[in-house]
Formats: C-alpha cells, structure tokens, sequence
C-alpha cells in the first residue's frame, strides 16, 4: 500500500508541471475552471481533500470532458480513502485518453 502511494504521488507530481496543451485550451475556456483548478490543486496540497474534490467537481460540471480534473479528483479521493470513487475518476480519466490516469488505475486496481 505504501509502495502505491508513492508511485500515484509521483504520477501527481509529474502530472502537474507536463504541459498538455489540449488541457491549457480547455482551461482557457473558462476563466472559473482556471479558478477551480487552481483552488484545487492548492487544498489537495494543503490536505484538504474536501474542498479539492469540490473544487474539481465544478470544473467537471464546466467542461465534462477535461480529464485532468477527474484524475486530479481520483487522486483526492484516494487519499481520503475512497478508492471506488478513486477508481471511477482515473478510469473516466483513462477513457477520456489521459494516458495518467490509465496509469493510476493499473496502480491501484
């Protein structure tokens, strides 16, 4: 378990600072989904799971196809020990062709 955590942090870490540039677009679209993006990567870093949920769930209501936000969601999930609801934000993410969350589900499934 601790050997997972560690891998899915490291997916997290290189996750955040890869240029995606499909991504950039689709924050650009909307200038709250940047807000909400920004806001939760802040509480997810900050340990509130919570509100980092929250904040992606927005950006998902914005913009239904940005996986990054189901993926950055998943992962607040699974540190709150909610590894089905984890499960379901990688794997949207997975079918949504980001190949990270792909990656998180193999890991923790």
């Amino acid at each position: 378990m601790v050997m997972k955590k560690i891998i899915l942090s490291y997916l997290m870490a290189i996750s955040m600072f890869s240029p995606n540039l499909s991504n950039a677009n689709m924050l650009n679209s909307s200038h709250y989904s940047a807000t909400y993006f920004a806001n939760g990567i802040n509480y997810y870093n900050k340990g509130e799971y919570n509100n980092a949920i929250e904040e992606f769930s927005h950006i998902i209501i914005i913009i239904p196809d940005f996986a990054q936000a189901y993926y950055l969601r998943g992962f607040a999930y699974n540190d709150k020990g909610e590894y089905v609801n984890a499960a379901n934000d990688f794997k949207r993410a997975c079918d949504l062709k980001y190949e990270d969350g792909c990656k998180a589900l193999r890991i923790i499934s």
